[in-house]
């Protein structure tokens, strides 16, 4: 009887172990297959984006800033064809979105089924996009891709919003729309086909448990592969190529773009077209040329392929290997099924040896298309369209001057307004050209240190400045940091290191920048914890400017706060910009923390500040940025500054 128990027992056991593993098991396949299926839909959302920005350029470019609006019929047509790009791409809906005093308003979109049904659509143009999500305002305000799930009156969405800017600088942001149903429907399969499996099991032999698990995970790795290339011809997709680029310095990129792509698909059929990629992207991979067995072919779109190679390459060995390119997609016609010649216009931009090579390539073809060239190489004189030229210039202004020790700092004081004296100053960079003359300030090289990866160098750079300036005397200097050189661990190292050994922490602190988003705000009170251990003082720059939650960022072991200039210079005529003053006064002195206020522009101003009760101030009327440290003589009846004297 005890023997029967025990083994029955143990048979419990064992079947109880076994269901919790099933139930383990289930849960584990169900999260996988979850992540799977959001990754795969984040990419498709984002693959129609990229068609999406190429309609919308042709279609209506500049005017999504609105201020020549579509015609009815221009509405519609441009409605037809984002609801053919829609189904192509088996998404719900495709738009675009524009901001005009915080209201989101749609400039296009396809049709909802109601109006296909009737073949009654809406003017789209400039409608009110009230229930908009936080995820649309977030990517305007940021600039940067937002994904979120959501409900609206159309449906229940998985959605990407991508910010992007026209010409004249203005933002409009892309949305793509996927069936929620979708992001659970794979995750539910899973679930309920490991739960299945685990209970056949109990009927089959162990052997046959492994089997099980090795397919399942061929399975997963057949589809994470799927997502590197492109699924018609196999290529190695857009996505790899990024991934690459940006790690040599010797990358060389042609992209090679099928001109008239649109118009051989809805002449011959979709069919057809895919049947001529596929004999192109065959030839492309057979073509035999000096040098071209050290590059690679990749696909970016439908009608885009582009060869990349870190091998370096003479100019002429470039243009043969361009030559044979052209001459292999042109020289021996595509043919039909039915032996119809298929005519191609082939474009080509090509970029050697430069940073952003992507980017560079693009704006070659961009220039080979509109001056009807089969190829454009790139070369820095070339007349690119303006956004372009800017974003290049200044990335190379900005990185000749970090190489060869053209960044200088200037200073800006801070007043206390209770002894009417000056506490600190702040360290403003600025660029110098080769004659000594600046000739850029911090607004307009900033973004592109942060796109191009050298914002860390900048900060370091900075802070050699600032120890040189204040080496031996008494002042106090206050340096900015991103949120991008606070999550650096290497940058975190060197300032550590570099204060620790210059011994002048005492006199240096570091002021946050607010424009960036803090995404973890745990990591980052303990990043500013460990810099705390080497300066006097840690603070937070524009509050309010754009990310502001004060609740969590008061919680963040901040000395000061620094209120945005934009909200200093409407109290005047703003009541709600003196009540959000007055409510950060109030909440830092609860917490200890100062508080400064920027764009102290005139006297005026420096009155409303002080009765607002704030202690600190900074601004041209107490003080411009100079190369040096400036005395101020202060006012004794309103404790700030009439006169300054530059040392």
């Amino acid at each position: 009887m005890r023997k029967w128990f025990k083994a029955n027992t143990a048979f419990a056991t064992a079947v109880a172990v076994y269901l919790l593993g099933i139930i383990g098991y289930a849960a584990f396949e169900y999260q996988q297959a979850r992540r799977v299926s959001l990754q795969a839909i984040d990419e498709q959302l984002l693959t129609t984006v990229s068609f999406a920005e190429n309609i919308l350029q042709q279609q209506v470019g500049e005017r999504l800033s609105g201020d020549s609006p579509l015609t009815i019929d221009e509405d519609y047509f441009l409605s037809l064809k984002l609801q053919e790009l829609a189904e192509r791409m088996q998404v719900v809906y495709v738009y675009s979105l524009i901001r005009r005093d915080d209201a989101i308003f749609f400039t296009s979109s396809n049709p909802t089924p109601e109006e296909m049904a009737t073949n009654d659509l809406e003017y789209v143009f400039l409608s009110a996009y009230e229930e908009a999500p936080s995820a649309a305002h977030l990517a305007f305000s940021s600039g940067e891709i937002q994904y979120a799930q959501y409900k609206d009156r159309w449906g229940a969405f998985r959605s990407v919003f991508f910010p992007l800017s026209l010409a004249s600088g203005q933002r409009y942001v892309i949305g793509v729309d996927i069936n929620i149903a979708r992001v659970g429907e794979a995750a539910l399969a899973s679930l309920l086909k490991a739960i299945l499996y685990g209970l056949s099991l109990a009927l089959i032999v162990f052997p046959m448990v492994c089997v099980y698990l090795k397919t399942i995970r061929a399975h997963y790795q057949q589809r994470l592969d799927s997502l590197k290339v492109h699924p018609l011809t196999g290529l190695p997709n857009q996505r790899q190529l990024q991934q690459l680029i940006g790690n040599s310095d010797n990358e060389q990129l042609l992209v090679v773009e099928i001109e008239n792509f649109d118009h051989i698909a809805s002449t011959f059929g979709v069919w057809t077209s895919d049947e001529i990629i596929l004999k192109l992207a065959f030839r492309l991979q057979e073509l035999a040329v000096s040098g071209i067995e050290h590059c690679r072919w990749y696909q970016l779109d439908e009608h885009q392929f582009a060869l990349f190679s870190t091998h370096y390459f003479s100019e002429k060995q470039t243009r043969l290997i361009v030559s044979s390119v052209f001459r292999c997609l042109t020289k021996t016609p595509i043919y039909t099924d039915d032996q119809q010649a298929i005519p191609l216009v082939v474009r080509m931009g090509a970029v050697r040896n430069q940073t952003d090579p992507l980017m560079l390539a693009g704006m070659a073809l961009i220039h080979a298309k509109k001056n009807n060239q089969s190829l454009t190489i790139y070369q820095p004189h070339l007349n690119l369209p303006y956004y372009f030229r800017r974003y290049v210039d200044t990335f190379n202004l900005l990185n000749d001057a970090l190489n060869n020790d053209r960044l200088i700092a200037y200073f800006q004081p801070v007043l206390d307004t209770q002894t009417g004296s000056i506490i600190k100053y702040e360290a403003l960079a600025r660029l110098l050209d080769r004659e000594g003359n600046i000739v850029s300030c911090p607004d307009d090289f900033m973004p592109v240190a942060y796109k191009s990866r050298l914002c860390h160098k900048l900060t370091r750079l900075m802070i050699t400045r600032v120890i040189d300036a204040i080496n031996g005397s008494r002042y106090r200097v206050v340096i900015n940091l991103s949120v991008k050189d606070l999550f650096d661990e290497q940058t975190r190292k060197y300032i550590i290191k570099t204060l620790r050994e210059s011994e002048v922490g005492i006199q240096i602190e570091f002021e946050l920048l607010e424009q960036q988003m803090i995404s973890n705000y745990r990591l980052a009170g303990a990043y500013i914890t460990q810099l705390k251990s080497c300066v006097s003082q840690i603070g937070m720059d524009d509050l309010g400017k754009l990310y502001s939650n004060f609740d969590r960022l008061f919680a963040l072991p901040l000395d000061f706060v620094k209120i945005d200039g934009n909200i200093i210079n409407a109290i005047q005529r703003d009541s709600d910009a003196r009540s959000l003053v007055e409510g950060v006064v109030s909440f830092a002195r609860q917490k200890g923390i100062q508080v400064i206020a920027e764009h102290c522009s005139s006297q005026e101003i420096c009155d409303m500040v002080s009765l607002l009760d704030v202690h600190l101030m900074q601004g041209f009327h107490i003080g411009p940025p100079a190369k040096h440290f400036v005395d101020v003589v202060s006012n004794p009846r309103l404790n700030c500054p009439e006169t300054f004297t530059q040392g």
